[in-house]
């Protein structure tokens, strides 16, 4: 198992070093394996097990899954405390809800006792179609609640959490559904283990699949999100320009020697992913319908993003 082990880790490694652009996460369970119970962190080492009716699922978001079955079915890891960064935190997971719950369900936490007042960090389903983060910083246990989303059973979400020593955001597919300003340091809780599916002390039990979990050591920027949404897009140091949707419906493309455009919506979903002509200053789209959309425009020597609202 051990050298199984190794080999697996050896090939995460390759495959993801591919994403080198993007800020690294300081812990990366992919939820890949088929067998045994142990899921690998191919970043940190902490790597998890499964319990009680966790288990794997071939049918992830990317690649392999782990399937919850909301009694007793988690991921145990190690403590996961964050030595390194400016002292932030991001929680990202991509989720598939089998039961739309109106108790809580957490997705990722780590607690050093019982009920709420022990989370440290956690990120979880709320009110059948919220997200909620909490991280424990300065002494004080700051909480942050989505309004209620267009969450549905059965469909892949991106979900992230991000703490930059000022301010929490949650991020729902790339978009920003909820902030509040926060301070302090994350503390240190090395007997307290992170966990997947569950708290600490069993209890919050999410029933549904999780995938490609990661924790990094500050608080991701709105671009490094959109990033992780398009599968690791490189866009992470670059600034957003200003684009937008003119009244006929047509996307007006910021001033740059574009060649290649990805749209997607705010579920994730790809609306268009093709080339063009550098010379075209609008682009006539096929929308879904309207709302919120991801735009990445890509050139020779240029990468951007942005977020238009199609009316």
């Amino acid at each position: 198992m051990r050298h199984s082990l190794f080999i697996l880790l050896s090939t995460l490694r390759t495959f993801h070093a591919l994403a080198q652009s993007m800020p690294q996460p300081v812990h990366h369970w992919p939820l890949d394996e088929t067998t045994d119970t142990l899921a690998a962190d191919i970043s940190g080492g902490e790597h998890g097990t499964l319990q009680g009716g966790a288990a794997w699922n071939s049918a992830g978001r990317f690649g392999g899954a782990v399937q919850f079955n909301g009694a007793d079915g988690r991921v145990v890891a190690g403590p996961c405390d964050l030595t390194t960064g400016p002292g932030g935190i991001s929680l990202s997971l991509w989720m598939k809800a089998g039961l739309m719950a109106g108790s809580e369900q957490v997705l990722l936490a780590k607690s050093d006792g019982p009920g709420t007042s022990g989370i440290i960090w956690s990120l979880s389903q709320v009110n059948s179609t919220a997200i909620r983060f909490r991280v424990r910083a300065g002494g004080n246990l700051t909480e942050l609640t989505t309004p209620g989303s267009s969450l549905f059973s059965g469909s892949w979400y991106h979900v992230c959490g991000t703490y930059n020593g000022s301010e929490m955001r949650i991020y729902l597919n790339g978009a920003l559904m909820a902030f509040t300003s926060a301070s302090g340091t994350v503390p240190y809780a090395p007997s307290a283990p992170a966990c997947m599916g569950a708290r600490a002390d069993g209890a919050a039990w999410f029933m549904g699949a999780l995938d490609d979990v990661r924790i990094y050591d500050h608080g991701l920027t709105e671009m490094d999100v959109i990033g992780l949404v398009l599968g690791n897009v490189s866009v992470g140091s670059e600034r957003p320009v200003d684009m937008h949707v003119d009244q006929a419906g047509a996307l007006v493309l910021p001033p740059g020697d574009w060649s290649h455009v990805i749209v997607t919506d705010v579920q994730g979903r790809m609306v268009h992913d093709g080339h063009m002509q550098s010379t075209r200053s609008t682009l006539h789209l096929p929308w879904q319908m309207p709302g919120l959309y991801v735009v990445v425009l890509t050139g020779p020597t240029q990468r951007t993003c942005g977020r238009v609202m199609r009316l």
